[in-house]
Order: C-alpha cells, then sequence, then structure tokens
C-alpha cells in the first residue's frame, strides 16, 4: 500500500503528537537497606512496581511539640530511591496505618488515622496526579469504596457523634480527574443505596466523556499544527531562512540590487 505525500505528512504529525518521554524501568526497591534512615520508621507499603511510602517519627528534645511524624514517598531511579514527595503530620493528626490503593487505577495510598473505624476508613489520600503525588482528599472519618466498580473509589465521609450512635448524613466524593470533590450528600443509612449508585454512575460517565472531548481537541490542535508546519517548509517557494525571518534572499534585495540585475539581462539578449 502506497502512501501519498500528504498522507506522510499526516502519519509523521501524528507520531510527534503521540510521543511519549521515554524513561528507564526504575529498579525493584529489593533492599530496603538503602531507604535514609531518617527516624523511626512506624511503617511502610509498596503500592507500584517504583514507589515506596516510608512513615516516620522522632523525639524532639526541649521542642514544642516534642514529638514528629512525616511521610517520604520514594521513587527507584537507577537503583537508588530519590525521594518525591514528604508530608509531615500536624498536632491533630494520629496516624496508624498506611494503606496502598492496590485494587485501585489510582497511583497512591491511604493515611489512616485514629478517627478511623473500619479498616476502609481514611483521613487522607494522596494520589499521583500529572507526575506529582498530591493530597487529594483530607477529611474525617471515611470510607474509601469503589461503588461502580470502575477502578476508581469513591469517598463516603460521615460525621458520628461524639457519643453513642450512628451518623445522620454522609457525604459522597467522587474522582474529577486530579481530585476529589463533594457529589451529593444522604442519609448514613442510604449511603449504599441505588440512588447514590446512580449518581456516582452519571458523574463518571462525565468524565470520561470530557476526557475524550479534550483528548482529541488536543489531537485535532496538535496535527494541524505540525501539518500547517510541514507544508509551509516543504512547499513554500522562498527559502527556508526567509520563513524563519532571517533577513536575506530576493525577497529581501533592495531596489537597486534588483533594477541592475534586469539591466544585466536585458544587455544580454
Amino acid at each position: 500500500m502506497k502512501i501519498g505525500f500528504f498522507g506522510t505528512i499526516v502519519l509523521a504529525a501524528f507520531l510527534l503528537c503521540n510521543a511519549s518521554s521515554v524513561h528507564g524501568q526504575p529498579g525493584s526497591f529489593g533492599d530496603l537497606s538503602r531507604i535514609p534512615r531518617l527516624g523511626e520508621v512506624r511503617g511502610l507499603t509498596s503500592f507500584s512496581e517504583s514507589h515506596l511510602a516510608v512513615w516516620y517519627s522522632n523525639v524532639l528534645a526541649e521542642k514544642t511539640p516534642s514529638y514528629e511524624a512525616f511521610l517520604v514517598i520514594y521513587e527507584m531511579r537507577n537503583q537508588s530511591p530519590v525521594e518525591v514527595f514528604r508530608l509531615n503530620s500536624s498536632v491533630e493528626d494520629v496516624w496508624q496505618k498506611l494503606i496502598p490503593l492496590s485494587e485501585s487505577r489510582l497511583t497512591g495510598l491511604i493515611i489512616q488515622s485514629s478517627q478511623s473505624f473500619t479498616e476502609y476508613d481514611a483521613a487522607l489520600l494522596i494520589v499521583l496526579v500529572d507526575g506529582k503525588f498530591q493530597v487529594v482528599f483530607r477529611g474525617t472519618t471515611s470510607e474509601v469504596i469503589d461503588l461502580n466498580g470502575d477502578g476508581i473509589p469513591e469517598i463516603l465521609e460521615s460525621m458520628w457523634p461524639d457519643g453513642d450512635g450512628y451518623p445522620k448524613t454522609t457525604a459522597v466524593h467522587v474522582w474529577t480527574g486530579r481530585a476529589y470533590t463533594a457529589l451529593t450528600k444522604v442519609a448514613w443509612s442510604d449511603r449504599f443505596g441505588s440512588r447514590v449508585r446512580l449518581s456516582v454512575d452519571a458523574a463518571a460517565r462525565r468524565l470520561r466523556k470530557a476526557k475524550r472531548a479534550n483528548r482529541s481537541l488536543s489531537g485535532i490542535a496538535c496535527l494541524s499544527s505540525r501539518v500547517v508546519l510541514v507544508l509551509l517548509v516543504c512547499h513554500c517557494p522562498l527559502p527556508l531562512n526567509s520563513i524563519v525571518g532571517l533577513r536575506s534572499g530576493p525577497l529581501y534585495e533592495g531596489k537597486d540590487v534588483r533594477r541592475q540585475r534586469s539591466r544585466s539581462r536585458r544587455n544580454e539578449v
């Protein structure tokens, strides 16, 4: 099958638009002795092939507060751990456990706090967004559950009373592609009901539709700009240095030079 000149230009532009950055595959953490000793290790979890989260703590002499806790995420690069994210615990936080989002399409982890009541509860979520780790949710007692089975969990945040009893309402948070946002608020007893699931499904469809639209627009814009550039370079009768703005070539010759050339041609005839 032969590809015409214009078809070759389109194919080349498409490949340029969709070429991704090439990075070496990070090695496994393997020997944990390579992890920096920044304090007492209270917990650690690996949540991808190349990322490890370590929860450190230190006792601070003659300081207030006298205790510090912080989380560091390492990425293995060239067989060496490199710190790519750090989060300090606030005075109000009492971290209990690190839970990887292993069953999720999101790359990240949950920090479980003392406010938790079940193994799914969380106070804080850290997720990889656009190549950087970010805190995408911070709340009170929250159940992290994939309600519609699309691989992206929802967050059900409920305010528990100080005494006995159960919460009255639950706020349902959904993933927007960059963070979690509140979708709806329902009675606590209805948080797993069909109305919540339908709302979550509708939000997920809107997100997928928006992503497809953005990809299409980006692809069209990128393809169009490169096709125009290639066509200009290949078919423009002017010298290339004239296109890029260099003051040379016939286009920029003075009138006297052009008259002299015209006389020379007439004399030759």
